[in-house]
């Protein structure tokens, strides 16, 4: 264990207010009447098609009727940015105000730390959805097409970068091993990067539903008669801090085969270091995979340790294995235009198998998780990643005052086994902890919903 995490003040960090926040009946009557006009054309009812699974658990449910719906073309009507631009008349209001900012702004230069009221690098866009992870823990943003996007991992600061490298891929073969499909799932357009991946995914046939803090991806491919649902879980559940401060998210996917054949179909799971800036490649970056039983869940992965704005920060992807999947992964491909990766998923759709790392003094790195199965017609089959971020310290005026994130309390980095690190070790007990309960979240998740959305 680290001297900072030794020697880190143990006091409660939690958010509790004491007071009730009042329901204004009136403004929010209001503001109800003004959204109605644009939220209620894009409410629709989803409805489940006939399949019949496997003989595996299911735990996807159903998608519901409420919620922000849009297909993955839509585009909003109003185009609007971040930006204040005061008129004539405030500017003498707002003068004082302003010059206070500057001088503030100034004073945080000086001490080469980064202000988190920033009003000059606003870059919100108009592609996000629900993000991801608990409360406290920092946050992964995703857009309503698919993408990665808008991190805040560091208290107060925010990066609105889309990581393009961070992507679910598909790939579908015949029985024989003939590659009948393989693309990025994705409703956006191709971002110029990754050049070796296949970026025509027809945004058409594709649809999202946010109702946070759970989100629903429609993919249907009808080329080969195949839709896949995937319904994102984070663990904000009231009454339980405990899972509502980690830092996780699960990737339930379901996969149907309306087709008259069976079919060999893989999920790619592929995320790298950083944020998205140009810093993700000025620090040491180290991957290693894993394939352990935590518990009594089983899971393969794949660590990656790198530094975000100076605070070590690990991800972790990873799949639940289950009899009825096989599950690969890649402790790095290349960032360039992503031929090897791809070129092993076109061979056979999948990845490695052996245990390994890999390190890089100064860099970037990507890594990959692959989940695959046969599909039989007319079936369908489930599959579930997750991921995961352990960032145990949080750093407030520089490193002047340094606080453990709350989720260490309930999530151990003791090391079992000579030559593992206590960052992977955090790492794959998030993952076994996520993977263990995700299907309880939902179900909480729904009956705490349930009674508002069916005005009960």
């Amino acid at each position: 264990m680290t001297k900072e995490m030794e020697h880190i003040r143990d006091r409660d960090q939690t958010y509790s207010p004491d007071e009730s926040i009042p329901i204004l009946e009136e403004t929010l009557k209001n503001t109800d009447d003004n959204m109605s006009k644009f939220v209620e054309p894009h409410l629709r009812e989803y409805r489940e098609p006939e399949v019949i699974h496997s003989g595996e658990r299911s735990y996807f449910g159903t998608i519901p009727s409420f919620g922000w719906s849009v297909p993955m073309t839509f585009t909003f009507p109003e185009k609007w940015n971040q930006h204040m631009r005061p008129r004539l008349s405030q500017i003498p209001d707002v003068l004082p105000m302003a010059l206070r900012y500057l001088v503030w702004r100034v004073y945080i230069w000086l001490k080469g730390r980064q202000p988190f009221i920033d009003m000059f690098t606003l870059e919100g866009k108009q592609i996000y959805g629900v993000p991801l992870g608990g409360i406290g823990s920092g946050s992964i943003g995703r857009g309503f097409k698919g993408q990665f996007c808008r991190f805040q991992m560091t208290p107060g600061l925010y990066t609105y970068e889309v990581v393009h490298a961070n992507q679910f891929i598909v790939s579908v073969r015949d029985t024989q091993g003939t590659r009948l499909y393989q693309k990025v799932l994705t409703g956006a357009s191709d971002p110029g990067t990754l050049s070796a991946w296949d970026w025509s995914y027809d945004a058409s046939n594709g649809d999202y539903l946010g109702l946070y803090p759970r989100a629903w991806y429609t993919y249907r491919i009808p080329e080969e008669n195949i839709t896949l649902k995937c319904e994102q879980i984070s663990p904000v559940i009231p009454n339980n801090y405990k899972d509502s401060c980690l830092p996780v998210a699960t990737f339930l996917w379901s996969i149907q085969n309306e087709s008259s054949e069976p079919k060999d179909i893989s999920l790619t799971f592929t995320f790298k270091n950083g944020t998205g800036t140009k810093n993700d490649a000025a620090k040491k970056c180290s991957t290693v995979s894993f394939q352990v039983n935590k518990d009594g869940v089983p899971i393969h992965g794949v660590a990656l340790e790198h530094v975000i704005e100076g605070i070590q920060t690990t991800y972790g992807i990873g799949c639940l294995e289950k009899p009825d999947v096989s599950v690969t992964h890649m402790i790095s491909f290349d960032l360039k235009d992503g031929s090897d990766i791809w070129h092993k998923l076109s061979r056979n759709g999948r990845l490695d198998t052996e245990s390994c790392s890999y390190e890089i003094s100064k860099g970037e790195v990507g890594i990959a998780v692959n989940s695959a199965g046969l599909v039989q017609s007319n079936s369908s089959l489930e599959m579930v990643f997750c991921l995961v971020w352990d960032q145990p310290l949080v750093y407030f005026k520089g490193k002047e005052h340094i606080f453990k994130r709350r989720y260490t309390r309930y999530i151990s980095r003791e090391i079992e086994h000579p030559g593992d690190k206590e960052t992977t070790v955090a790492v794959q007990n998030l993952m076994a902890y996520t993977l263990s309960h995700f299907s309880q979240w939902d179900e909480n998740i729904t009956d705490w919903q349930n009674p508002i959305l069916n005005d009960k």
